[in-house]
């Protein structure tokens, strides 16, 4: 019995996933040839983009981010073949829909403008090309060891195409928070918050005898005065309120809402800080 059991673990040890795209379980385009690479990083904090990059008060930023901390593993590919960015990007998109979720994807203009993703986002100048032809898609894939996938698909005006291929594995979520909130007193939460991580903010609020706010930030809307904005904010913050539940500890968790006030100079114009007083 006990040798069953050993043999059981060791299979499971070898089918685990490790930090390499060899082992993922998305493949890469075939064909495809290795521009370059990044080793496995160490843990640091990323932000991913998940909306749509817009000109903002005169900067390019995307409308929402997610901040993850984690270990990033990147490789650029160039296709060895004539194929376009549509026929790559649907092949991505095809093995994606059994054992991921997208959480967010764009093409051609959408994606907004080729120099901000080849300069500001990954720094480097062979992602630049025509608008029309880049694709972008983010997923959470999940596997033994869960990951994000991140691809980028540039197609210069030659007609080459380079792909950029991340894979990003998550620290825990509680570590995460806890890390955030310890170096800069606040941790950056997705737009849409889900029961998951309202009970790993009610645990991080009882394991100390910190204040914490909850603060809902975004800009002002088309049509929509400053104190419009604000009101509106102040309203998401009290319906989150909602959600947490009555116990004693949450006492020193409160939620504002901030309209426009805070505004993040590269980053969403949408977002939700959890902030730890000092």
């Amino acid at each position: 019995m006990e040798d069953k059991r050993l043999v059981s673990a060791l299979i499971l040890f070898l089918m685990v996933p490790s930090f390499g795209f060899s082992q993922t379980s998305i493949e890469i385009f075939p064909q495809s040839k290795i521009v370059s690479q990044d080793a496995l990083s160490s843990t640091q904090r990323f932000e991913l983009i998940t909306g749509k990059v817009r000109r903002i008060n005169s900067l390019l930023s995307p409308e929402s981010v997610l901040v993850v901390m984690g270990e990033k593993q990147s490789k650029m590919l160039l296709s060895a073949t004539r194929r376009n960015a549509e026929e790559i990007y649907q092949y991505y998109l095809g093995q994606l829909k059994t054992n991921a979720e997208v959480i967010f994807q764009c093409s051609g203009r959408d994606c907004g403008p080729s120099t901000y993703w080849a300069n500001k986002v990954y720094q480097k100048a062979l992602l630049y090309g025509p608008e029309q032809y880049q694709r972008y898609i983010i997923a959470r894939v999940d596997t033994f060891q869960p990951y994000y996938l991140l691809i980028y698909i540039g197609q210069r005006a030659t007609g080459q195409v380079y792909v950029q291929h991340e894979a990003l594995f998550p620290e825990a979520l509680e570590n995460q928070m806890k890390s955030a909130l310890a170096e800069t007193y606040r941790y950056v939460l997705p737009w849409n918050i889900d029961e998951k991580l309202i009970e790993q903010i009610e645990k991080i609020v009882a394991d100390t005898q910190s204040q914490y706010i909850l603060v809902v930030h975004d800009k002002m809307r088309e049509g929509e005065s400053f104190d419009q904005a604000l009101s509106r904010t102040e309203e998401q913050a009290r319906t989150l309120k909602k959600r947490f539940g009555q116990k004693e500890t949450l006492s020193r968790l409160r939620f504002h809402g901030a309209g426009p006030i805070s505004p993040l100079r590269d980053g969403p114009a949408g977002r939700v800080e959890l902030i730890k007083l000092k």
